[in-house]
């Protein structure tokens, strides 16, 4: 059972599609003789989480492509046979985690007291924008009256209910969040500000950084010619009539600020929110 939950978690699905039911109401498994291998080597690897997670990350069904051909899809359409990668997005604590590590944000603190949440007078639940309150999403207090919003509006399960399989949704609000939430600003103020001050001043250099740090990948060609296009309609935006006439420290500023939204915008990238 455990098997199956950590291969549903990396993969989408179970082995076993009912999940919490391996009784006889309970569906078949799709790879019988693979579940009771991964079962096995569980056993043969002393009980480790970590090897058993490294066995799945590192194997052909994990590491494949997404993209598939018409045959593929014609012999199986719900990709039960695992022929090709399925998107999923990140879970909420991820995401948050993800976003603060590479704001450089991210308090590595382990153990001790949880950090507290914060209801606001909109309604919403937040936490401070510090060392206490960026530790890692494991950390958080969670209360049932309590939900943190930005968890909330990535599906993380509520205390009320008994949750066996997360949901995955993809809704309005979950964009409208990365974009104009305050976390998701921060963020990218947090993001922009590491990208200006530790990458060489030159625009080319600083976008590698960025890849390299959000994606672990060097930009391609069409990419750094895309965001040096929109970092300078970004820059001539923030002027404005003043464009012609700027000062140094203005232009200054406004470069500064056009990497601001250029940040915001890798941070709402599919290649950030989505394993694929």
């Amino acid at each position: 059972v455990h098997v199956n939950r950590i291969w549903r978690d990396h993969l989408g699905r179970g082995l076993v599609p009912t999940v919490a039911n391996f009784g006889r109401s309970g569906a078949r498994p799709t790879h019988p003789e693979l579940l009771d291998w991964l079962a096995t080597e569980f056993i043969r690897l002393g009980w480790s989480q970590k090897e058993l997670h490294r066995l799945i990350v590192t194997s052909t069904a994990y590491r494949q492509t997404a993209s598939s051909d018409s045959a593929k899809l014609a012999a199986d359409p719900g990709n039960v046979l695992l022929g090709a990668w399925q998107p999923r997005r990140v879970e909420g604590e991820v995401l948050r985690d993800s976003t603060l590590a590479v704001a450089n944000k991210l308090n590595p603190k382990m153990f001790g007291s949880p950090s507290a949440v914060a209801p606001q007078g909109d309604g919403s639940v937040i936490t401070s924008d510090d060392a206490a309150g960026n530790r890692r999403s494991i950390y958080l207090i969670v209360r049932r009256s309590q939900h943190l919003t930005m968890l909330d509006l990535f599906d993380t399960p509520m205390m009320e209910i008994n949750c066996v399989e997360r949901n995955s949704s993809t809704v309005p609000l979950q964009a409208l969040a990365m974009l104009h939430g305050s976390f998701a600003e921060r963020s990218a103020v947090a993001l922009a500000n590491q990208i200006l001050a530790t990458s060489p001043p030159d625009e080319a250099a600083r976008l590698r950084f960025a890849y390299r740090l959000l994606f672990t990948r060097e930009p391609k060609p069409t990419e750094t010619a895309a965001i040096t296009e929109f970092l300078a309609a970004a820059a001539n935006d923030q002027l404005g009539t003043k464009a012609a006439t700027a000062t140094d420290d203005e232009r200054t500023e406004a470069h500064k600020a056009a990497w601001v939204q250029a940040a915001l915008v890798l941070l709402n990238s599919n290649e950030f929110l989505y394993v694929r």
